[in-house]
């Protein structure tokens, strides 16, 4: 009796084990796998301090699943702004994480979102550094020219907090923008259908 029993737990470990390849698992079933990598440069204008502002930067990205992707921005405005009733020029740059998602990443033209969150610092000659807290969403529409390179087109508002040195505010940075995004990279992987 006990030699039938030892076979019979032999036998049921044995067909446990060959059913655990056959199982779905948590992490490498559920989670997406990494099938990308891209870095570019993004250029955008908006209003700040009633005046027209373009800000330049640099993204690093990776890609998982196609669509989801996670980076990390580093924005500077092109040129030192000048606002009403200060004697002295201000300038601005900050970093930020970014979540983004892109609806149907096979296909050439899809639309995408993304959301960015970070810091950055408003500096000027005479007061130094204000830092301040950024959030910015954007909607868009990405074109996969190459397999390497895509071009996307977005539109979003950047909402900042914390500003409140050198006689500016948080509503005279906070404004619509449009930006002008250059991404070079490579997706792997198998191709969707």
């Amino acid at each position: 009796m006990q030699k039938r029993i030892f076979w019979m737990l032999v036998i049921l470990c044995c067909s446990a084990m060959g059913m655990q390849a056959q199982e779905e698992t948590i992490i490498k079933d559920r989670l997406p796998v990494k099938t990308g990598a891209w870095g570019g440069t993004h250029h955008s204008l908006s209003q700040m301090a009633d005046e027209t502002a373009v800000v330049n930067g640099f993204l690093i990205s990776t890609e998982y699943g196609r669509s989801l992707f996670l980076g990390y921005n580093f924005n500077w405005m092109g040129s030192e702004l000048r606002p009403d009733g200060l004697e002295r020029s201000v300038n601005m740059n900050w970093h930020s994480f970014q979540l983004g998602y892109a609806f149907g990443a096979e296909k050439s033209i899809h639309p995408i979102v993304h959301f960015d969150v970070g810091r950055g610092r408003l500096k000027d000659a005479e007061t130094g550094k204000d830092r301040f807290f950024l959030f910015q969403p954007t909607a868009g529409v990405e074109f996969n020219l190459y397999r390497w390179f895509h071009l996307s087109v977005e539109g979003g508002y950047r909402l900042t907090s914390g500003i409140g040195k050198n006689g500016l505010s948080d509503s005279d940075f906070s404004s619509p923008m449009g930006q002008l995004s250059l991404k070079f990279g490579w997706s792997w992987g198998e191709e969707e259908e």
